[in-house]
């Protein structure tokens, strides 16, 4: 259902317990243990 319908929003994390949420949480811890002070060239 589209957000203007009253569905979610296309940004919204996958439910828990799902495959696609174990994989979301992974690439969420892996972007949080990179290095924040290096600037992208």
């Amino acid at each position: 259902m589209p957000h203007w319908m009253g569905g979610m929003p296309s940004d919204v994390p996958p439910r828990r317990g799902t495959p696609e949420y174990d994989a979301w949480m992974a690439a969420r811890a892996q972007e949080a243990a990179r290095p924040k002070n290096e600037q992208p060239k």
